[in-house]
This record gives structure tokens, C-alpha cells and sequence, in this order.
């Protein structure tokens, strides 16, 4: 029986190209080849999946090498005994050395096991201060993460379907932050996400990336300004494990909120207003009727708040509610006329948290209640840690 190959070096590999060097044709370069499984014992039976050949080239001027495309080897299964031809084209350069260049085997499946430590490197360390702090290190530097700190990612690059919606946010919020979990403790977080709330490892969901910002950010009481305290974080984290234990579902009509822009902003109303200046006047007719539609349903959907229905959370719709079961031990604000009462005995990252129809990435980032702790930057596979 054949079994999936999970320890493999670049090594296990022929690679033989034809002919050995980049060909220039007018204003671009072609290399061709194929790629071969290396007759080992322990290869015969074993198949691989999705493998990957990375093209760098290089330069005569000293330039920095760069990496040019992937060749994807189907997303078949790969046997020894079945080469596959493969094929790069790029554009030209008059400093391009034809004769240098090289070639990496890759595989999109390479992920650890589910008990294999994963680090991004050496000296990134995680130390367990006690059973409610961490001790993030890097570089001489060094800070103190707690459990129900909020983590907010930005992921600039592409991943699935959904980064649609992630892209939506960063638009309509003008932040760069699309997702937001909620810190547990060793690189462990809860966060809600498709399909349905879960716990997760940071380092398997995010370490893999060349560029990625992961922000700490610590809540604050806002009736007394002090930082939340181990007392205060019990509430939220229990909350957050009976979401998880409920497998309440995603809540994708709130992340589709972000392009109607519910928040009274009506996305809509711009789009179609838009677009209704480039067509013609049945055109026109059509995109008004849709326009007004959307802009009645979106007042709708903005009356709702989506933070009182316990079976469906986005992501910083479930931290919000977390930390809104925390009492502060703050007044109560009164009704007044026109308003319904916002309850000020309670941890918020916006003043009108119990009338927001959903909370964002961005207003978490930019609250008044919150106080970054640190940010962990990776930039083309470099690591920083800011800390205050």
C-alpha cells in the first residue's frame, strides 16, 4: 500500500533541464525541464502530493537573487516512476545571468504533525511565567502576554475564498487588521472562524508566512483605566469555551455587513451611484431599484444587533462579547431619552457596545480600552518583536 511521503530532502530528486540555461525570447526567458523521484527504497512506495519546483534567478550586477514563479506539479499523486515536465516563462532583464539559477523542490502540504513543536526560528521563545502569563522573547527583547489578550493579524497574502471578505474590511475600516482571536496560553487562541468557532495554534495557522503582523493588545477597565487582571479574564475565557463546546457556526452575514457598510455608511448607495453614471437610462433604472433595495435592507441589518445571537459570532464579534460578560464594577449609565442604555459596568472596546450592530478589527485596535502590549512582525521571512 502506498503511503504518503513526509520526510523527503530536495535530494530525493533529479532535476535535469533542456537545455541548462535560461533561453531568452524577445522580451522574456523560458526554462523547460522534468523532475524525477530518485529510484531509494524507501521512495518506491511512498507517493507525494502537490509538490512545487521554485525558480531563483540571479543577476550580474550583484543584485540580490529573487525568486521568480512555482511550477505546480498538479495536484495529482507522485510516484517514482512518473516524471512530470515543467515549464518557466518570466520576463527579461539585461542584467539577468542566463547560466545562474536555482531550482527548489517544494511541497504545499508540508504541515507538522499535531504534537511536532513548530518554531519560525531559534531565538523566538515562549515561556510559561505561570498558568495566566507568557514571556514572548526575541532579540533581547522581551514581553509579558496573558490569557484573553486580544490578537489582532494582518495576512497580507491571499490564503482562500475568504480573504474577499478580509479584503472588504481593511476597505471599509481602513485598517490593516482582518481578523481578531482571542489568547489562550502557549501559542494557543480561540477564535471564531468557518465553519464554526474553534481553538487553534497560532504557530501552525500563521508561522508559515513570510509576511504577517500579529498585535497583543491588553483590555482595559473602563471605568477605573486599569489593565484586565487574571479575575477579570476568567469570565471572558469561559466564555469563550462554551462558545467553542456550542460550535457556534461563523457568522459570514455579519462579515458581509463590511461591504454593505450596516454601520449607516451605505456601500451600497456609493456603488450603485457610480456606477450609474457610466450607463444608460434602463441601466440606470435597473441599478436605482437595486440601489434602494440594498440601501433598505442594509438600515435593516444595521438595527440589529449582531452580538445577542449566542449561535453565530465573526471574529471580533465573539472577543467583543467575551469581554463584555466581564463586569466592571462601573456604574450604569441611565436611559435617556432617544437612547437605550449603555451599560458602563461592563469591559467594552466601544462606548455603545450593546447597540453596535457588529465591532471590527479597527475599532478594537483604535479603542480607548485596550493598550498594546506587542507586535510580532515577520517581513520577507524576518522576525521583529516591538514591545513597549
Amino acid at each position: 500500500m502506498a503511503y504518503l511521503c513526509e520526510q523527503w530532502t530536495n535530494s530525493d530528486f533529479k532535476i535535469t533541464c533542456r537545455p541548462p540555461r535560461l533561453q531568452r525570447e524577445g522580451d522574456f526567458f523560458v526554462l523547460t525541464g522534468r523532475i524525477e523521484i530518485l529510484d531509494k527504497p524507501r521512495l518506491r512506495n511512498c507517493y507525494f502530493y502537490h509538490l512545487m519546483v521554485r525558480l531563483i534567478v540571479h543577476y550580474t550586477d550583484g543584485q540580490s537573487p529573487r525568486e521568480q514563479d512555482v511550477f505546480h506539479i498538479t495536484d495529482r499523486e507522485f510516484r517514482f516512476g512518473e516524471p512530470c515536465e515543467f515549464r518557466f516563462e518570466g520576463e527579461y532583464a539585461d542584467n539577468l545571468n542566463l547560466s545562474n539559477f536555482e531550482l527548489e523542490v517544494l511541497s504545499s502540504t508540508g504541515k507538522p504533525k499535531p504534537d511536532q513543536l513548530v518554531s519560525v526560528s531559534n531565538e523566538l521563545k515562549l515561556e510559561a511565567v505561570s498558568d495566566f502569563q507568557d514571556r514572548i522573547s526575541l532579540d533581547g527583547r522581551s514581553a509579558l502576554i496573558q490569557r484573553g489578550d486580544v490578537i489582532l493579524v494582518d495576512q497580507p497574502t491571499p490564503k482562500n475564498i475568504f480573504s474577499i471578505f478580509e479584503a472588504s474590511v481593511r476597505f471599509v475600516t481602513r485598517s490593516k487588521y482582518h481578523h481578531a482571536l482571542l489568547y489562550d496560553h502557549g501559542w494557543q487562541a480561540w477564535h471564531a472562524v468557518e465553519p464554526h468557532a474553534a481553538h487553534a495554534d497560532l504557530r501552525k495557522l500563521y508561522f508559515g508566512d513570510n509576511d504577517l503582523v500579529l498585535t497583543w493588545l491588553r483590555p482595559l477597565n473602563p471605568f477605573t483605566g486599569a489593565e484586565a487582571v487574571e479575575e477579570d479574564t476568567q469570565l471572558a475565557v469561559g466564555f469563550a469555551k462554551k462558545v467553542i463546546d456550542n460550535k457556534a457556526i461563523y457568522d459570514m452575514w455579519a462579515n458581509l455587513a463590511f461591504i454593505l457598510r450596516a454601520d449607516g455608511r451605505h456601500f451600497s448607495t456609493e456603488m450603485f451611484g457610480f456606477l450609474m453614471k457610466k450607463t444608460t437610462w434602463l441601466s440606470r433604472l435597473i441599478l436605482g431599484f437595486f440601489s434602494r433595495l440594498l440601501e433598505r435592507k442594509s438600515r435593516k441589518y444595521s438595527k440589529y444587533n449582531r452580538m445577542e445571537d449566542p449561535h453565530k459570532y465573526h471574529c471580533s464579534e465573539f472577543v467583543a462579547a467575551a469581554w463584555h460578560k466581564v463586569p466592571t464594577g462601573g456604574k450604569v449609565l441611565k436611559k435617556s431619552r432617544g437612547q437605550t442604555p449603555m451599560w458602563r459596568n461592563r469591559f467594552r472596546f466601544v462606548d455603545n457596545m450593546t447597540n453596535c450592530t457588529y465591532v471590527s478589527p479597527a475599532d478594537i485596535f483604535d479603542s480607548s480600552y485596550t493598550k498594546t502590549i506587542c507586535t510580532l512582525k515577520i517581513e520577507n521571512g524576518k522576525l521583529r518583536l516591538l514591545t513597549r
